[in-house]
């Protein structure tokens, strides 16, 4: 063992080194922290990108979804029309074969 100046100059460079590496850690945790920020702004971007994708594929769909909505009401309108019109045309020739 060393004489007490000596022992407390060893502890003093071990506090000083201790504190450089904190020091240091202190710096790579902001350094960490900054790449991350910039990470999740990257991954905003992108899903903000995803989004603007999505809702113009939601309108094309809408609006074609609408024709089609328009295009089934008339297809169905039609064929009801049809069934109404062979059914009193039915009727007819029933009630033509019924009278003496």
């Amino acid at each position: 063992m060393g004489t007490l100046e000596e022992r407390v100059s060893y502890l003093e460079g071990r506090v000083e080194d201790q504190s450089r590496a904190v020091g240091d850690l202190r710096e790579l945790i902001v350094a960490l922290d900054q790449k991350v920020d910039r990470r999740f702004e990257a991954v905003d971007r992108r899903f903000e990108g995803i989004d603007r994708r999505f809702e113009s594929l939601e309108q094309k769909f809408e609006h074609r979804f609408n024709l089609l909505e328009r295009r089934f009401t008339w297809v169905i309108g039609i064929q009801l029309s049809t069934l109404l019109t062979i059914v009193v045309g039915l009727l007819g020739i029933i009630g033509a074969l019924v009278r003496p």
